[in-house]
């Protein structure tokens, strides 16, 4: 008996879709650490700033076309008071601290990258920049309202204090977020 075309494309699909093949990558396992740096800035997964006070995003998304990267790194940017084109990025590892609170494993699909993310990465760039503030309250002996952040740095209200994030890495590192 002859198969038409549509009997043919349902019969493959069908068995298609009933194969499935598991694996496990070893070595990436979640008790592993993501990337460290003892000598940076690291208040999350996502946020590593050096002692030259460069800001580094670690980008746990995968970039399909949809400007992923881009704003992964501006909502960071924009909460930490730097420039976007100031801000360095590189790939994450395979980690649980990047899986995705929806699937539950570190997952790029479903156009929820940003929407997922919103909130969780402001966050991060918040508490890191409130941290570097802390630091520089810490060292001054001002008040922590005293102080703000703008394009990589903590300055007071009053100009008589201004230090850059690289400045504050070391002090910034002995705070916990």
């Amino acid at each position: 008996m002859a198969l038409s075309r549509r009997q043919f494309i349902r019969n493959v699909s069908v068995a298609g879709g009933a194969l499935s093949i598991g694996f496990t990558l070893n070595g990436c396992s979640a008790t592993q650490n993501p990337i460290y740096d003892a000598k940076a800035l690291q208040p999350n997964a996502f946020i590593r700033i050096d002692e030259a006070g460069q800001v580094t995003v670690q980008i746990h998304k995968a970039e399909m076309g949809q400007g992923v990267i881009t704003g992964i790194i501006t909502l960071i940017a924009e909460e930490l008071e730097v420039q976007p084109s100031a801000v360095n990025f590189e790939m994450a590892p395979v980690h649980s601290a990047y899986d995705d609170p929806e699937m539950a494993l570190q997952v790029t699909g479903g156009s929820a990258s940003i929407r997922v993310y919103y909130d969780i990465l402001r966050q991060a760039g918040a508490s890191t920049r409130a941290t570097l503030i802390r630091a520089a309250s810490q060292s001054t002996g001002m008040d922590e309202t005293d102080l703000y952040a703008k394009n990589g740095r903590v300055y007071s209200h009053d100009d008589s204090y201004s230090a850059s994030f690289g400045e504050l890495v070391a002090a910034a590192r002995t705070i916990t977020v």
